[in-house]
């Protein structure tokens, strides 16, 4: 019975055993599978070129290079132009619209006839002011006549005050009909009874373009209504809007990279010049007002044309490569680091890497210090010999 119990406890302790054996055996089995099938071939790792193919393909060699970066705040925002260089065209006087012959788009110099202003209201302040004119000689003469007679006892107070009453009031009008004149483009100096005029010139208050136009020809346009706009864009600049939360990251004289919203392709750059000292209450932003890099003027731009654009901020100098040496498949990045030179043969090797801040033409390599500095790299065209 003993001996029995005894086999027995053996029989199962050996299929314990076994079982746990063939367990670790499987695992191990399967963990070295997964292994192997994570790693990949050496042969699919290597891409060799001979140097007909290398030539051919214009490619090029280099190595790490230390590159400027910036941290950057995004924002938005419109290009603008100062008042000054804003002007609405109107009338001082009502009259009816003529020769008016501007298209938007036109360009106008500074004193230039824009159109004329027709209507006897003109021919009225005319008449008045010769009128004067020709009333203060005489009036004059008979102020300073009474002023003398009174001086010598010779006439009353009453006549005196009288004439200087009615010469100081010619003096007056003729003054101020004069002004009115001069607002209007008509020189008084120059005015005879013989060229009296039913119209007057608008002209260009300064130089520019037609930018709007709400007047027409026979038009009967009151006073200060707005016939049209010119506009200078010599001083033309960037208004933006940045959120508050960055706002104490912004400087005056920080570099500022930018591209119209309808052309992301081309980068632009400018300088943050004035920073606004309020916040908008509903958009919770602050506005700040950007100098256009000379160099970067464009006829393509135009005041209130949207921008999108990149405030450069905190600076750094990191390990880079070209834009064009990474190549991206299925969510890693690659470059291709020459491994051997033999034989007028290159062979490169695949090497994932990682990625970081970015500029306009570099991009930052995180595990440069892992790759050996010194290495040389295919700064063009990896992606195709990657892929293919």
């Amino acid at each position: 019975m003993k001996i029995s119990l005894a086999k027995n406890y053996l029989t199962r302790s050996l299929t314990i055993n076994l079982a746990i054996l063939l367990s670790l055996a499987f695992f191990s089995c399967k963990d070295s599978r997964t292994e192997k099938k994570d790693e990949l071939p050496l042969a699919d790792q290597l891409v060799t070129l001979s140097q007909e193919q290398y030539d051919y393909s214009d490619l090029r060699l280099g190595t790490f290079a230390k590159d400027t970066f910036y941290e950057s705040v995004h924002s938005n925002g419109f290009f603008e132009i100062p008042p000054k260089n804003k002007v609405i065209i109107s009338s001082y006087i009502s009259g009816r619209v003529k020769n008016l012959n501007l298209l938007l788009g036109n360009k106008v110099t500074k004193g230039q006839d824009l159109f004329q202003i027709e209507t006897p209201e003109i021919i009225k302040l005319q008449e008045a002011y010769l009128t004067a004119k020709g009333q203060i000689k005489n009036l004059q003469s008979n102020f300073e006549r009474q002023q003398s007679l009174l001086s010598d006892s010779l006439t009353s107070e009453k006549n005196f005050l009288k004439s200087e009453s009615e010469y100081l009031r010619a003096k007056i009008i003729m003054e101020s009909v004069g002004k009115q004149l001069k607002l209007l483009h008509i020189n008084p100096q120059e005015l005879t009874y013989g060229n009296i005029t039913s119209s007057i010139n608008i002209k260009a208050p300064l130089s520019g373009f037609v930018s709007s136009i709400k007047a027409s020809n026979g038009l009967n346009l009151n006073t200060s209504e707005e016939a049209l706009t010119v506009i200078n864009t010599d001083k033309l600049h960037l208004e933006l809007f940045i959120f508050e939360k960055d706002f104490s990251k912004i400087n005056k004289g920080q570099r500022i990279l930018y591209n119209l919203q309808n052309d992301p392709k081309n980068t632009y750059t400018a300088e943050v010049h004035l920073i606004n000292k309020s916040i908008d209450s509903e958009q919770r932003t602050i506005t700040i007002h950007a100098d256009l890099a000379p160099e970067d003027l464009n006829s393509s731009f135009l005041p209130g044309l949207f921008v999108e654009a990149f405030v450069q901020t905190d600076k750094s100098v990191e390990f880079a490569l070209p834009k064009e040496a990474i190549a991206q498949i299925d969510g890693k990045n690659y470059v291709l680091r020459l491994r051997d030179l033999t034989d007028q043969k290159y062979t490169f090797e695949k090497i994932e890497v990682n990625l970081g801040k970015t500029n306009e033409n570099s991009i930052q390599i995180l595990n440069a210090q892992m790759l050996d500095l010194k290495s040389q790299f295919l700064l063009e065209g990896s992606f195709q010999l990657v892929t293919d």
